[in-house]
């Protein structure tokens, strides 16, 4: 069998298993539907039945009788006697609410023809009569918006927000009033606020925009104090960490407090908040003043190796506290010298050539990530004593899900380079170890050409080892997709 049937037929086998996966998820949603739906039922029937089991109240078949029985009066009239107390209405708390949304819909009425002042009568007789509904305050903040009060519609509108919290068009008109007052820090407020509410909303995304060019208009000039573009800030980007690098902490909200201070006014110190270079010297120079660094402008030749001490500034705070006894005293002292030593040289040329100095070897890997922390920075020649310090049946747990291509292409060079030059017995135990991943089936059909070239050499010269296994040959054979 060629390598492109192995590969459909892997393909084929994948989509029939994915396949029988959804076939069961929408068995298990199919019979989750049936059971709300059973369920609804029930509590439908459960309701008819009560319904039907009602018994009506005593006092309302009691005042039913007394009507029956209750004498109709000459005149006709059913009226009882003028001091006879009458029945209070059953829902006054709904008829107030009722009457004030007739009266809101006489304000809807003014609204339409433009009648402001009679419309905000109207909307205040129905707060008057049921304070309880926000839509009154809200429609009465339009009028206000409308006739240009801009801080009676600001009041009514936080009134609406006391009432609901999820009032939009509240928000939405208090933006608009505090937009006109200049307050653009309060209007991008509320307009985040709508768009919370109501993040499809057209208007309040324009208006966002709108408010946030001003805002970045105004900063230089009576805005809020936003910090000017300078040439050395760095913009932080979000990292996009692999799957074995990332927290498995649960995530945790954190508060954010919108502070906003005042623009600092022509008469104030603008260098009150700066850390002086004394207080920078005593933090981060221990104390020893400034200094200026000494350049060379001839670089000595190698050969005579000359070490030159580098001249030393005083401090001038130090300086202005010393006599002159001592200030000439430290001056010669601190004369450049220089020094031919040979030995030195010969030090430092036999350094160069050889080379750059490797790190320490790490220790053994306890958990993926710190695998693929260090397998990154290491050498050829570390990577095999970095992979042959892992115990064999810890690699594949050590790999991960985060095995990738190019970790697998390290692998293999550092097996090909290393255990194989080496003889080392472990050779196909680690190459088993790797087939046991996760990821390995993937990795394998999309081998490159070079990557199959080293697996089968790897494979060809196990082969010829005297103490082989075939039975694990043929295993890697197989999983490897060797020829």
């Amino acid at each position: 069998m060629n390598e492109g049937a192995r590969k459909t037929m892997e393909l084929q086998r994948q989509v029939r298993h994915n396949a029988t996966e959804y076939q069961n998820e929408v068995k298990s949603l199919y019979s989750w539907e049936k059971d709300i739906k059973s369920k609804e039922q029930t509590i439908k029937n459960a309701a008819n039945a009560t319904a039907k089991n009602n018994v009506p109240v005593r006092s309302q078949v009691e005042k039913k009788e007394e009507k029956a029985a209750k004498p109709i009066s000459p005149g006709g009239s059913a009226a009882g006697s003028p001091t006879e107390k009458q029945d209070l209405p059953v829902d006054l708390i709904a008829q107030q609410h009722k009457k004030a949304n007739d009266i809101k819909d006489r304000g809807n009425t003014y609204v339409k023809k433009g009648d402001y002042d009679h419309a905000i009568e109207a909307y205040t007789e129905a707060v008057d009569v049921y304070p309880y509904d926000p839509i009154y305050y809200s429609n009465r903040a339009l009028c206000y918006l409308k006739k240009e009060d801009y801080n009676s519609c600001v009041e009514d509108c936080e009134a609406a927000i006391r009432l609901d919290k999820l009032c939009a068009k509240a928000y939405y008109r208090r933006m608009q009033a505090n937009e006109s007052l200049g307050n653009n820090m309060e209007a991008l407020k509320d307009c985040t606020s709508v768009l919370a509410i109501e993040p499809k909303n057209i208007e309040a995304k324009t208006s966002l925009a709108r408010i946030n060019n001003r805002l970045r208009a105004n900063a230089t000039k009576g805005g809020p104090n936003f910090t000017p573009d300078r040439p050395d800030f760095v913009d932080i980007l979000p990292l996009d960490k692999p799957a074995y690098k990332r927290s498995k902490k649960p995530m945790r909200r954190v508060p954010i407090v919108d502070i906003v201070s005042p623009r600092a006014t022509s008469n104030s110190n603008t260098n009150q908040l700066r850390i002086s270079d004394d207080d920078i010297d005593k933090i981060f120079n221990s104390n020893c003043g400034t200094f200026e660094e000494v350049k060379n402008d001839t670089k000595p030749k190698l050969e005579s190796n000359p070490i030159q001490t580098p001249a030393v500034k005083l401090p001038e705070h130090t300086s202005n506290s010393l006599t002159p006894d001592t200030k000439i005293a430290l001056q010669k002292a601190a004369k450049p010298t220089i020094v031919n030593s040979p030995a030195l040289t010969s030090q430092t040329e036999a350094t160069a050539a050889a080379g750059p100095v490797e790190r320490a070897l790490p220790p053994q890997p306890m958990n993926t990530a710190q695998f693929y922390i260090t397998w990154k920075e290491l050498s050829p020649a570390q990577k095999y004593k970095y992979l042959k310090s892992i115990e064999i049946p810890n690699l594949c747990k050590i790999l991960g899900a985060g095995f990738d291509s190019d970790t697998f292409t390290d692998l293999l060079h550092t097996i090909q380079e290393f255990y194989v030059s080496n003889k080392e017995p472990t050779t196909a135990a680690v190459l088993n170890e790797i087939s046991k991943n996760e990821q390995f089936v993937i990795l394998a059909m999309l081998m490159s050409t070079e990557e199959k070239n080293i697996i089968s050499s790897i494979i060809s010269e196990l082969k010829k080892w005297p103490n082989k296994n075939t039975s694990l040959l043929a295993k890697l054979t197989k999983a490897y997709h060797v020829d």
